[in-house]
Parts: structure tokens; sequence; C-alpha cells
């Protein structure tokens, strides 16, 4: 049991490190610098998160609770993956920066959000589009 727990959070170790390779770009100073660097890491951010949702699909596969067949519909089923943890990272930061006060977290304005959010989902389907599993 705790072996699965442990291959199953080992799925997010990618995404963990481009959130932590964030952090640093912004505790640097490097985002002061360079603004437009949160575009490439929102991509690569929802792509990182589709090959988590792959490696999960890819397991549950393994333990014969689900197959996925059609491929059009692993890559819907890795965008909606995407989607739900670019939705809850956005309200996070919201959150975090609307009532917890970490200025890391504030945004910008609505348009910077939306665009963060479609940034991260075409990351997430290039992703599954452009994944072997």
């Amino acid at each position: 049991m705790k072996t699965k727990f442990f291959r199953l959070a080992g799925f997010f170790t990618l995404p963990f490190f481009i959130f932590c390779l964030a952090l640093f770009f912004y505790l640097s100073g490097i985002y002061s610098l360079f603004p437009w660097l949160d575009v490439p890491l929102h991509f690569i951010g929802g792509a990182s998160i589709a090959y988590a949702a792959l490696l999960f699909f890819r397991f549950w596969k393994q333990e014969k609770k689900i197959e996925i067949k059609s491929r059009s519909v692993l890559i819907l089923l890795v965008v909606c993956f995407v989607s739900f943890f670019a939705v809850l990272w956005e309200l996070w930061e919201f959150f975090a920066g609307n009532f917890l006060g970490i200025s890391f977290f504030a945004q910008e304005s609505l348009e910077d959000t939306l665009f963060d959010l479609f940034v991260g989902l075409l990351g997430g389907l290039t992703g599954g589009v452009f994944s072997k599993v």
C-alpha cells in the first residue's frame, strides 16, 4: 500500500519541480526582469500535469482499474485533468493573494488569469496529443 502511494505521489514530481522553478524565479527577482517567463512556465506546467495524468492512466491500466482504448477519449480526459488542476491553482492564487497576502500569488487581472488558464490548457493539450501512452 505504501509503495503504491509513493508511486502515485511521484507522478507529481515534475509539476512540483516546475512550481519550485517559478518560485525561484519570483524570489530571485528573475520574474521582475523577465515577466514573459510566466507564459512558458504556465505552458510547461500544463504539459507536466498532462504527463502526470498519463502516468495515472497507465498506472490504472496496469492495476486493471481502467483502460482507455480511444486516443480521442484519452486526450479529452488528460485535458480535463489539466483543467481541474489549472482551475484549482488559479483559485489558490486568488485566495493566497487576496486573503493571505502572499504577493507571489497576487493576480494582476482577470485577463491575466484567463490567459494563464489558456496557456496551461494549451500545454496540457499539447502534452496529451504528443504523448506515446
